[in-house]
């Protein structure tokens, strides 16, 4: 999953990552990636201020800790704190 975020509240933001790595780490997430996004090196850069990358192995997985009473629990604050595009991702062969 990519999440591209925009930032609108830093403290409550600090506690939604804290918050929901606890939960996704439930469901065998791992956070590959945190970063600004720099430069776009072909074609537009996404919007946001933050790249967020995290891996569940797989999308069965993902989508459990998407739709789980616990993380529906702390979305307001997401909401609340962030502006997001979260996108999940399949590897392909």
């Amino acid at each position: 999953m990519i999440s591209t975020v925009e930032i609108t509240d830093g403290k409550a933001f600090a506690d939604y990552m804290n918050r929901t790595q606890a939960i996704a780490s439930k469901y065998g997430a791992e956070l590959l990636f945190r970063g600004k996004a720099t430069a776009a090196l072909a074609g537009d850069q996404p919007g946001g201020t933050l790249i967020v990358a995290v891996r569940f192995p797989d999308m069965a997985a993902l989508l459990a800790w998407n739709r789980s009473p616990e993380y529906a629990e702390i979305v307001p604050l997401r909401e609340e704190a962030s502006r997001q595009v979260m996108t999940a991702y399949s590897e392909t062969a």
